[in-house]
């Protein structure tokens, strides 16, 4: 079906008309933390990501058994923690969103078993020698962190959270847009400061929370083109783009950065689009976002980019440099060693 995108990136003669506002500034968003440094996901990343000047932190949401968030970026928690070295009875063979993994998962096991776990660095290539000493993180810990340090540091440090697979939750019976409204709603402090975003995979879930948060900014996250969208599109704004083709449930990612997608996307209120620097390399798709006047955010940055002329930060500092002279509105990196380059 490779031909059908072509078709589609072809068609459009969308003149660029200059979408970003320059009265903000680029964000140089620290993916899991410093994770270029330190295993991700943990308040040591956290922390050295601010040292390095970072005003902005990305934690991943996933629920434990008895429905308390905690920040991993997957479910399946065998490939950054200990998990199967301590519990072995829980390893099981899993299909989430079409992707079939083997590990022990997050809502396999309670809080307190959550807490006794080690984080891992996930790629093979980075340091190893701080595995299995820095403890995973709760959203509710990560939030008082991230309080202190703004107060401690004397500066607004943003956040932009994203919610790991809504539907595979709710078949477990976990809310996860629920969990996570509720924990903002109790800190009204934080929401008013206006430096939250939430994002996800699935459109449904950014919806939801715009309705009960307002002021919370959404950023709707974009997939390899043909994988379909977990929980599809809402019938009501989306359907009959390709409507002899595809159904709402069915409907997959490329339809959603096609004009009338992002059309779609703002009559529902999302702020921004999260896609793979990949995508936003193409001159059609960087057009159509432009015609639209939407604001978008790539991932992911980071000196395993094969894409980089060279594996060094100069080359990495040029890769950033080029996507926002292509009009991003920042980007996501695990080298926070970017945070304090001039952009």
């Amino acid at each position: 079906m490779g031909f059908l995108f072509a078709a589609c990136l072809a068609s459009s003669a969308a003149r660029a008309q200059g979408h970003s506002k320059p009265d903000e500034p680029f964000m140089v968003v620290s993916h899991r933390g410093a994770s270029g440094l330190l295993p991700e996901h943990t308040l040591q990343a956290y922390r050295k990501a601010l040292d390095l000047g970072s005003t902005w932190l990305e934690p991943d949401l996933v629920m434990s058994k008895d429905g308390d968030l905690w920040i991993r970026h997957e479910m399946n928690l065998s490939d950054t923690t200990n998990a199967n070295d301590l519990f072995p009875a829980h390893i099981q063979k899993r299909s989430i969103d079409g992707v079939e993994s083997t590990g022990v998962f997050a809502d396999a096991l309670t809080s307190k078993e959550l807490s006794t776990l080690k984080a891992r660095q996930r790629v093979k290539s980075r340091d190893q020698t701080y595995n299995d000493q820095y403890a995973l993180v709760r959203f509710e810990e990560f939030l008082d962190f991230v309080a202190q340090e703004s107060k401690e540091r004397g500066k607004i440090i943003g956040i932009l959270p994203e919610l790991k697979h809504p539907s595979e939750h709710s078949r477990a019976g976990l809310d996860i847009v629920a969990a996570f409204v509720s924990s903002l709603k109790s800190r009204p402090s934080l929401l008013a400061q206006g430096k939250i975003f939430v994002q996800s995979f699935e459109v449904e879930p950014l919806i939801e929370v715009k309705s009960k948060l307002p002021t919370v900014l959404t950023l709707q996250l974009i997939e390899d083109p043909w994988r379909r969208i977990p929980g599809g599109v809402p019938k009501k704004n989306y359907r009959g783009w390709l409507g002899y083709l595809l159904t709402p449930a069915h409907s997959r990612y490329f339809e959603l950065v096609l004009k009338k997608g992002l059309k779609a996307l703002k009559r529902d209120r999302v702020d921004f689009v999260g896609p793979p620097k990949k995508l936003m390399a193409l001159k059609r798709v960087r057009k159509w976002f432009e015609s639209t006047g939407t604001r978008w955010i790539p991932y992911t940055f980071k000196l395993e980019d094969e894409a980089l002329s060279e594996q060094t930060m100069e080359a990495l500092k040029q890769e950033v440099q080029k996507y926002k002279d292509w009009g991003a509105s920042g980007v996501f990196t695990d080298e926070s060693e970017l945070c304090g380059s001039a952009f």
